[in-house]
């Protein structure tokens, strides 16, 4: 199989503020609602309703939707309560305390979600330094990268296709922590462009990228790596400590490691193993064909 070559880009991750909107317009919607039910009825003092929709719109706010939903519903029973201890339960009344319980789970479980929202937006982003997929790159980091591996790999056994994975590692043999980064910055962005759209870039590590190759054999992942090699190995990047530009292939060793579905595993783990393994493990050797080529 041929594997043309394309510019490959990562989906935007889709940002969280319309969820978050909604389930506080939710919440703000049904805290109303239960007020305007409990206005004028005199079974249900207004302290009482007060408390429990209080105690649904900030109790969730540290948990999530579930506990929402049981802290909703807690204080349902807690209004039934009232209305059985002041003597004004009434068959006449079940239909309002049904709609009431109704809202309050409601609001306990839209609190929940809108705070589980807001303590996930608050974590703050990887630096550039601590980041595998050098940030603003596009290359996905290695969660994603396994769950995305774990679905090509089902889809794959579904329509019994098949499916490569490659990893590529750019060994620095000399300079300084500047020269890695520049030079394993400019083998991942080769990485990226030698893919077509359908493939997935990843990182594992600064001087570990990859890609998943979805209906791709073993030999059309082997040419997509054996012209990788020949491009990286001339290509050049700035050298801040020589002030210049240098040709990767005399400052660092470039190693490609494939592994295939179904041949070398059927799911995510044992398709990264097999490739590691291909590559040369963590032993940081490069591999030599055909379980892994290598280029200096």
């Amino acid at each position: 199989m041929r594997h043309q070559t394309a510019g490959s880009t990562e989906p935007r991750r889709r940002r969280p503020w319309g969820e978050r909107q909604a389930f506080a317009a939710v919440a703000l919607v049904t805290a109303a609602v239960v007020g305007a039910l409990t206005v004028g009825d005199p079974a249900v003092p207004a302290t009482a309703t007060l408390v429990a929709v209080a105690v649904c719109a900030v109790v969730p706010v540290a948990a999530d939707g579930l506990v929402g939903l049981l802290v909703g519903l807690l204080s349902a029973a807690a209004l039934v309560v009232v209305r059985q201890w002041t003597g004004a339960w009434t068959p006449e009344s079940f239909g309002r305390s049904l709609a009431t319980t109704v809202l309050l789970l409601l609001l306990g479980w839209a609190v929940g979600r809108l705070g589980k929202r807001l303590r996930g937006s608050s974590r703050p982003e990887p630096s550039l330094a601590q980041a595998a997929a050098f940030g603003s790159m596009g290359l996905v980091t290695e969660v994603v990268a396994e769950a995305r591996l774990e679905e090509e790999a089902l889809r794959a056994q579904r329509h019994r296709r098949v499916l490569s994975v490659m990893l590529v590692r750019t060994s620095v043999v000399d300079g300084s922590a500047d020269r890695a980064d520049a030079a394993q910055r400019v083998a991942a962005r080769h990485v990226e462009a030698a893919l077509r759209r359908t493939d997935v870039p990843f990182a594992l590590a600064p001087d570990l990228v990859g890609a998943i190759l979805p209906e791709t054999p073993a030999e059309g992942a082997w040419q997509v790596a054996g012209s990788l090699l020949e491009r990286v190995a001339d290509t050049t990047f700035t050298d801040r400590d020589e002030r210049s530009r240098q040709r990767l292939g005399d400052h660092a060793t470039v190693a490609v490691g494939i592994a295939t579905l179904p041949d070398d595993g059927a799911d995510a783990r044992t398709l990264l193993a097999a490739a590691l393994r291909s590559l040369g493990g963590d032993e940081q050797e490069p591999a030599r064909a055909p379980h892994g080529e290598s280029v200096r």
